[in-house]
């Protein structure tokens, strides 16, 4: 695995952090929260 690229997730390295610059991670972090409860509703 190349730890300069990043995965078909976008995460880097072995602990899968992702490069997001600071003033985006609040948008990323809502909309991955809507991802989750999107997710969770077609579950269920």
């Amino acid at each position: 695995m190349n730890r300069n690229l990043p995965d078909k997730q976008g995460h880097f390295g072995i602990y899968g952090g992702r490069y997001i610059s600071e003033t985006l991670m609040s948008v990323d972090m809502r909309s991955q929260s809507v991802n989750d409860g999107q997710r969770l509703a077609s579950d269920g």
